[in-house]
């Protein structure tokens, strides 16, 4: 076959001859093939030396590879690219790398081949460097020491669509302290229960030493989301985090409306939670899929813009319960506020644990019109009604939630 070749193959000096055996997919192939070695004295092909013979010499390959069924084998044998490292964050940081990169710089620029014409088979440039002293030192000046990010607060950010930006703050600290480092943000998308569309995040990215600080602005205006939020450093995310949550406007609105001045730390969350108890219920609230078409349909709001406290809280808490406590209501789907005579009838039968749901109660209503289904719930916690003429010695709310009509249940309940 040498001989067949003619002067391609005139300056082969040995050959290995070595047998494959592929495996794939539970296939199994073999075969044999050829490494031919060079003299690198003589050129390959007299056509090939050109006006200068030397350089042409000088940069022919040393060897090929023969093999009829992987044709690219040597493009891998002639690669240039010198050997990546896992994990390359880190390997980049070492003096190794620096050694490789300077041997690497120096052979371009006296425009020398990265492999050399005696290389042995599988080397790569920048195999058989030595690290010398100034590549440490190169290290300390071109590569300064990793950015660790070690803290990331608050760990949730509670934002209105209407807020501005500066109302609500990142701050991210990192290691080394006196080094400027850009901190930017991943943002993934955790839900929007009850939401009508996505809210989107602006946390703009900053430079500057350790702790950084960022704002956060929410939009479109009445839009919702609970997003997850890494810091990135350096290329590398962060594991540590920090959830902005945006609860739809109009649960801020409805609370502010219902229950603006109230006194009691969970009113609101009564509120919220009742009209999200008809999420699911397509028996007695077809539709009611949302926080817009429940308050809509079972309550008053105003047009309240921006993240007014309390409400902003409450609202989180009812839309994205990061404290897992849950539903405070108990199952209710309804509330209103009695007057003091109302309070007095309902407060009766409370008292008596009549199982007949009494009239004249105020009740919203009762579910398909069966009032043996229905059952008023009075949770002391929720405050008086000071404000109201009429209104001042009943409770700001009592709420109504289904109940079984056979089971004997009173029609008047308290559940704290």
């Amino acid at each position: 076959m040498l001989r067949k070749g003619g002067e391609r193959y005139a300056s082969v000096e040995k050959y290995t001859s070595y047998e494959v055996t592929v495996h794939l997919a539970g296939k199994e192939r073999t075969y044999k093939a050829l490494v031919l070695y060079f003299n690198q004295n003589v050129a390959r092909r007299k056509e090939d030396e050109g006006p200068n013979p030397e350089t042409t010499r000088a940069n022919q390959p040393s060897a090929e590879v023969l093999d009829n069924v992987i044709s690219e084998m040597n493009a891998v044998l002639n690669d240039e690219s010198p050997q990546v490292r896992s994990p390359w964050n880190k390997y980049v940081n070492t003096s190794l790398y620096s050694a490789v990169v300077r041997t690497i710089k120096a052979s371009q620029a006296a425009g020398q081949p990265l492999r050399p014409a005696n290389a042995p088979i599988g080397y790569l440039p920048g195999d058989d460097v030595t690290v010398t002293k100034l590549d440490s030192q190169m290290l300390s000046v071109n590569c300064p020491p990793p950015i660790v990010i070690t803290d990331v607060s608050p760990p949730e950010v509670h934002v209105s669509t209407g807020d501005n930006a500066s109302a609500h703050g990142i701050t991210v600290a990192f290691t080394p302290g006196d080094v400027s480092a850009t901190i930017s943000f991943v943002n993934r998308k955790l839900g929007n229960p009850g939401g009508t569309s996505d809210a989107a995040l602006a946390i703009p990215s900053k430079t500057g030493n350790s702790p950084i600080g960022t704002t956060v602005k929410a939009s479109a205006a009445g839009a919702s989301i609970a997003s997850l939020i890494n810091p990135t450093a350096g290329g590398s995310t962060s594991s540590l985090q920090t959830i902005v949550i945006v609860p739809p406007q109009i649960l801020i609105q409805m609370m502010h409306n219902e229950a603006g001045g109230l006194s009691s730390g969970t009113v609101r969350q009564f509120l919220g939670f009742a009209l999200q108890n008809r999420f699911s219920d397509n028996a007695y609230f077809s539709g009611q899929t949302t926080y817009q078409a429940a308050v809509t349909a079972g309550a008053t709001h105003d047009s309240t813009a921006s993240g007014i406290q309390p409400e902003l809280d409450a609202a989180v808490t009812v839309f994205w319960d990061t404290s897992g406590g849950g539903d405070l209501t108990h199952g209710c789907q309804g509330f209103w506020s009695p007057t003091n005579a109302q309070w007095t009838t309902i407060n009766q039968a409370l008292t008596n644990q009549d199982t007949t749901l009494p009239s004249n109660t105020g009740i919203p209503f009762t579910y398909n019109g069966h009032p043996e289904i229905t059952q008023i719930v009075y949770f002391s916690s929720v405050g008086l009604n000071t404000t109201v003429p009429g209104k001042q010695n009943a409770p700001s709310f009592v709420f109504v939630r289904k109940r079984d009509a056979n089971a004997g249940l009173p029609a008047v309940v308290r559940l704290d």
